[in-house]
């Protein structure tokens, strides 16, 4: 099992914030290693969103197709895989705070056999990619200026 999770603030309201990250078609923007996202139905996600995730990592394209299993409007989505070569889960959340926006980002996944072996380089890498990931999000949101605090 690795859990990876990060935290940003960004200086629109929570509700900016979170219809761009809650339509998942915008990951490949933000989201090193996402190559392609879909989601049915287009648009704002909802309880029952299908997504489908095609992610380069360690050399090799994965693909993994996830339902979105719990959805907060201008709060929470949560996602869980049905099928993937690692099994996933995870959410986002955002929460208004003074300046703006505090951006959460959870990662679990299931890793057994030769990924098992290799958890602890997969864990620094995902959370190092994260990491990374936040700051191209800030970046991409506060750029667009699309609402203000």
């Amino acid at each position: 099992m690795v859990v990876v999770q990060g935290s940003i603030m960004i200086g629109l309201p929570a509700e900016a914030v979170f219809a761009y990250i809650s339509n998942y078609e915008n990951d490949p923007q933000w989201r090193a290693g996402v190559t392609r996202m879909d989601q049915s139905p287009k648009g704002a996600a909802q309880l029952g969103t299908v997504t489908r995730e095609v992610l380069k990592a360690m050399g090799r394209a994965n693909e993994t197709l996830a339902k979105v299993v719990e959805y907060e409007p201008n709060r929470k989505i949560a996602f869980k895989s049905f099928r993937a070569e690692v099994p996933v889960d995870g959410w986002r959340a955002v929460e208004s705070v003074e300046g703006g926006t505090h951006f959460t980002y959870y990662l679990h996944m299931d890793l057994s056999g030769m990924y098992g072996l290799m958890s602890p380089i997969i864990l620094w890498m995902f959370q190092t990619r994260l990491e990374g990931d936040l700051k191209t999000l800030k970046s991409v949101l506060e750029a667009k200026g699309e609402a203000t605090v």
